[in-house]
């Protein structure tokens, strides 16, 4: 790019971002949707590549997602092709990501195109992806929310899409309240990381234990909720120092006051350690597989990646017992905290709906569960019931199969490439 475009776009962006997000997002809706095309009225979908469209090369969780589902379908040996949207919606791009088209790759005529940005955005969305890849395609929006009840500017992107699909029966849930459409559970293929959260060593047998919470403070540092996480760590072991509790974040500077407080409390601990380095995923993988416990005081999950992979690393998880984690964390194979619901109150306004709801964890419940996973006996056989749910659940077979049924489309022989896991029963 020339430098003087450079210099452009960078103080668009700047301007852009200093806006209001309600305003934003407004003046998004109301400029895209007006010039956007809606998608073919008989789409088909029974032949011919997926696209899955996202943001592919963006260090997040919808990133994550998205990747995920581009691997899973190639995996299963499905024609498909990723479009990256990361730098379309200014999410940064240093992650790498094989298998992006190239804007000349005729892809045009029948398939599907999966979405994996939620309904806000999909009608930007669609105007960033080459329009001959969309004439004739089913149009499939992957989205996931946090809270029991979208919001209004959810509605518009329905417009956009032939069909809805969420990460997990709470989303489905959320979604389906505003009476558009019925969404489809398609899991997250998370098994597909099995390797690199391979647990390489057993964790220790002594008395101590090593504590992990990771956030994204982008994501609301209020409903990541990681001082709910520091005080249950207090009450469970105090300064115990053959305890120890890591705080993995990043994005601080998206929520600087809250930030201030966590620093604070963390600084306050002894046997705590606050790290803000920003991680390539492999390395997250072992971050993870280096703890004994994951320790989750959210206050409401869409999907619940982080627990999810700690499952996959046999790890137990410690994890508020309600919204998208209650389809795989249970008493069998993890630690789910009791909570009560109180109006949701977001003071980084990422999440501020208080006419809806999330949860506020039991810190002493989710201390107790703490001390009893100090033993490292319960923690390991945990750890492994943990571990082989999540691979039988989360492969990206299932993914595939379930992918193909909605699209109206046989699975051949998709699996039949390293299979990962035993049949299991899919989301309904």
């Amino acid at each position: 790019m020339h430098p003087l475009g450079v210099v452009r776009r960078t103080f668009h962006k700047a301007v852009w971002q200093r806006l209001p997000r309600g305003l934003r997002r407004a003046a998004l809706q109301h400029v895209m949707s007006a010039i956007t095309p809606r998608p073919s009225r008989s789409p088909r979908s029974d032949e011919g590549p997926i696209i899955v469209a996202g943001f592919l090369r963006a260090a997040s969780g919808l990133g994550e997602s998205a990747r995920l589902s581009l691997e899973a379908l190639r995996h299963c040996g499905v024609p498909a092709h990723g479009w990256d949207l990361s730098e379309t919606f200014f999410q940064g791009g240093s992650v790498p990501c094989p298998h992006l088209a190239s804007p000349d790759a005729d892809l045009s005529g029948p398939g599907a195109i999966l979405l994996v940005v939620n309904a806000p955005f999909v009608s930007m969305a669609l105007r960033a992806i080459p329009r001959p890849w969309i004439r004739g395609k089913r149009v499939l929006g992957y989205w996931a929310w946090e809270l029991p009840q979208t919001p209004p500017d959810w509605g518009p992107g329905h417009r956009f899409v032939h069909a809805v699909c969420a990460p997990s029966r709470f989303t489905a849930d959320a979604i389906a309240t505003g009476g558009r459409q019925t969404p489809h559970v398609l899991w997250y293929p998370v098994a597909l990381r099995a390797a690199s959260l391979d647990p390489q060593s057993p964790p220790p047998t002594g008395t101590g234990v090593r504590v992990l919470t990771v956030f994204n403070a982008a994501s609301s540092l209020s409903r990541k909720n990681p001082l709910a996480s520091v005080e249950a760590f207090r009450r469970a072991y105090g300064d115990d120092p053959s305890c120890h509790l890591t705080i993995k974040a990043q994005n601080a500077q998206a929520y600087p006051e809250g930030f201030a407080a966590l620093r604070a409390a963390v600084a306050a601990l002894p046997n705590a350690t606050l790290d803000e380095r920003t991680l390539p995923l492999d390395d997250v993988h072992r971050l993870i597989a280096s703890h004994d416990v994951l320790l989750s005081l959210h206050r409401s999950e869409g999907f619940g990646l982080t627990i999810a992979e700690a499952m996959l690393a046999g790890r137990p998880a410690v994890a508020t017992g309600w919204s998208g984690n209650t389809d795989f964390l249970t008493a069998d194979v993890g630690c789910p905290v009791a909570f009560r619901l109180v109006p949701a109150v977001d003071a980084q306004h990422t999440y501020d709906q208080p006419d809806t709801v999330w949860a506020e964890p039991d810190v002493d419940h989710a201390a107790a569960c703490l001390r009893d996973l100090r033993d490292p006996v319960r923690r390991a056989e945990l750890g492994a019931r943990a571990r082989a749910h999540a691979l039988r659940i989360f492969g990206p077979e299932i993914f595939t199969e379930r992918l193909s049924a909605i699209l109206g489309r046989s699975t051949g022989d998709a699996g039949a490439r390293v299979p990962l896991i035993a049949a299991a029963p899919q989301p309904t």
